[in-house]
């Protein structure tokens, strides 16, 4: 596991230690659970990555993919 150092406001810090204190864990372990519901919802897939990368583009998507085949060796 890394270590890393963050600034926080001091309210939030207080908050944070009063979370704490109700809850009788470390702030590190607060703060790794609050980080990891954090990234798992905002975690995109592959498909959502993917989704809308066209969007851009001007011309058929079957133009395009025939044009990129005219160019292999026959």
């Amino acid at each position: 596991m890394s270590r890393i150092v963050i600034d926080l406001p001091d309210e939030d810090l207080r908050l944070l230690d009063t979370i704490r204190d109700i809850h009788k864990k470390p702030r590190a372990v607060i703060i790794r659970t609050a980080i990891s519901d954090y990234l798992a919802s905002n975690r995109m897939d592959e498909a959502d990555d993917a989704f809308g990368a066209w969007h851009e583009k001007n011309g058929d998507g079957l133009e395009f993919q025939t044009s990129l085949r005219e160019e292999w060796p026959q």
